[in-house]
């Protein structure tokens, strides 16, 4: 059975030869490679060569044009003149604002575009706070400093007109400071004064020298002594410690009182026409026990005629003044207009 098998499969195989066969009048069968041949002859000298390249000109060209090499030189010695074409024309970018959002925004760029312009706007969150650090150790102490100190030397007025100044001379730690100060435009006329006296007609001056103590009670006013008097005209001075005005008018009124507390408390001195205290002239000092205290004071008032004129001490507490050994006090009232 396997001997027929091989028979079928030989006759298979020289039918398949015959049918090649027949396909072709000459068949070649291929044989195994010739041994190597000579090298040929030598070909003839080729044409020479560039000697020398030389880079010429760089020229931008127009965009969307092609590149170009141009030998402007010979074929022994070339000289290249190069043509690259420009790039298009780019978006232009610039920052706009800045701005910083709270710690848990998110961060973001805005982008506007117009005209081949992107303007880029930041929004960025701030950091979260951190942590405190720890104490730093303590310094060294510093070495001592340097008071400068300031002292004013002299003041003078300029002219209208200049500039205020101040001059700071400094020598030895010291600021030695000069004012220089314009004085003003001069002021407009003011209103016609009082009529005024040849001589005075109306004026008295009463005082004490040595008076008696006074133990006065709380709130309580009580009248200065004034029992001697050294000029008087049109006055009247018969009532105790008071002078009496003849003739109505304008008065200049001066008035003094001195003494010593026997107890810490305030001390006030007034000036009264009729009993009643005159506007301004009340003065009041606070003093201590055994201190000496002293009183003075002006005014200018008008008085009619017949008034009355004295000067009151009161005191917050009970306390005793005692004189001193000068002047205690005294009343001068003049008329002047």
């Amino acid at each position: 059975m396997q001997q027929k098998k091989i028979k079928q499969f030989i006759e298979k195989i020289k039918k398949k030869i015959d049918e090649e066969n027949k396909k072709c009048k000459k068949c070649y069968i291929q044989g195994p490679t010739g041994p190597k041949g000579e090298i040929g002859p030598t070909g003839p000298k080729g044409e020479n060569g560039f000697s020398t390249v030389d880079v010429g000109e760089t020229k931008t060209g127009e965009a969307n044009t092609n590149a170009m090499v141009e030998n402007v030189g010979t074929n022994k010695n070339a000289i290249l003149n190069f043509t690259i074409p420009k790039g298009e024309a780019g978006d232009k970018i610039i920052i706009g604002k800045t701005e910083t959002l709270d710690a848990n925004a998110r961060a973001r760029v805005e982008d506007t575009y117009a005209e081949n312009v992107h303007t880029l706007d930041f929004y960025i969150p701030q950091g979260f706070d951190g942590v405190n650090g720890e104490i730093g150790p303590k310094g060294e102490q510093g070495d001592p400093g340097i008071s400068e100190k300031i002292e004013v030397i002299n003041t003078k007025t300029v002219d209208s007109g200049q500039l205020a100044e101040v001059k700071d001379e400094f020598t030895d730690n010291t600021h030695y400071l000069t004012f220089l100060i314009p004085k003003g435009d001069k002021g407009d006329m003011g209103p016609q004064g009082l009529v005024g006296t040849a001589i005075l007609d109306s004026y008295a001056s009463l005082y004490e020298d040595n008076g008696n103590s006074y133990m006065l009670v709380a709130n309580t006013p009580n009248q200065v002594e004034l029992s001697k008097n050294s000029q008087i005209k049109n006055m009247d001075i018969s009532f105790t410690n008071t002078v009496k005005v003849l003739n109505a008018g304008i008065y200049k009124i001066d008035y003094f009182f001195s003494s010593v507390a026997s107890a810490q408390s305030d001390i006030s001195i007034e000036l009264r026409k009729e009993n009643i205290t005159i506007n301004g002239t009340k003065i009041t000092k606070k003093v201590n026990n055994q201190e000496y205290v002293w009183f003075n004071g002006s005014i200018i008032v008008s008085l009619n005629k017949d008034e009355k004129i004295d000067l009151a001490v009161s005191s917050t507490t009970n306390v005793t003044l005692t004189p001193d050994e000068d002047t205690v006090s005294y009343l001068n009232i003049i008329k002047i207009g």
